[in-house]
């Protein structure tokens, strides 16, 4: 049976190259997963045949990468920024940010020649792409997910999930039949209602993370111990019992 994303013909399918997940990743260079995210937002179209794995129309990935060939090619990145970085420093979604190219809502990208597929792709600084990413916690996350959701460290989401802070749910991939783990979305709520990350206490207090680091630590605030690993993480009591004496010595220096 056909994905409901694919609108032809078993025959005219048939005359089609198709490609896997892991195929049309590595062409394009990104992860499968963005691959998913970009047949989800309808970028790539998707086939099944009888089976739980998806295909790609080649035809989409070739035209993808001929849109990324024909930007302007810069021989550095001076005032842009290459794709992942630019992602990561604006805390942006690869696929989100592909999706407002492709829809004409970004202007000005250029590309890199010693990078293949869209991480070629070069981005002004200037660009503002609006709101960030942050997925809710409404469902199940991924370690990836968690962690930018609490605003820390992949491993420190690991590590919270080893000591029982977080709890974890197997699941099997739909398009892989690979077993992986979730973070579940009940226990991320009873962390939040007790807990609150290095990572939102900064954003809150508008004040970079690492000089906040050193002024609980002066506070005597105490992290999460996860075995031999501490995690930023603080008990809210314990947070809100020492704030006032934290804002009246951050305003006396």
């Amino acid at each position: 049976m056909l994905d409901s994303s694919c609108e032809s013909s078993p025959a005219q399918v048939l005359q089609q190259r198709l490609l896997n997940l892991k195929s049309t990743a590595a062409a394009l260079n990104v992860l499968p997963t963005q691959v998913k995210a970009l047949i989800d937002k309808g970028v790539l179209r998707s086939i099944r045949f009888g089976t739980a794995l998806r295909y790609v129309y080649a035809e989409d990935v070739d035209l993808i990468l001929a849109e990324v060939a024909a930007l302007q090619e810069v021989p550095g990145v001076g005032s842009y920024l290459l794709l992942r970085d630019h992602c990561r420093n604006h805390r942006i979604g690869l696929v989100r940010l592909i999706t407002l190219w492709r829809d004409g809502k970004i202007e000005g990208l250029a590309r890199v020649a010693d990078v293949t597929g869209l991480l070629a792709i070069l981005v002004p600084q200037e660009v503002d792409v609006g709101a960030r990413d942050v997925p809710l916690a409404l469902r199940d996350l991924t370690p990836l997910e968690a962690a930018a959701y609490l605003k820390i460290g992949v491993g420190a989401i690991r590590a919270l999930r080893d000591a029982g802070y977080l709890g974890h749910a197997k699941c099997v991939n739909a398009d892989t039949n690979h077993r992986h783990t979730l973070i579940t979305r009940t226990s991320m709520r009873a962390f939040e209602a007790r807990f609150l990350t290095l990572g939102q206490l900064a954003k809150a207090s508008k004040v970079a993370p690492i000089h906040l680091a050193r002024r609980l630590d002066r506070e005597g605030v105490p992290t999460v111990c996860c075995g031999s690993r501490h995690v930023r993480a603080y008990e809210r009591s314990q947070v809100a019992a020492r704030g006032a004496s934290m804002r009246s010595s951050s305003h006396g220096r």
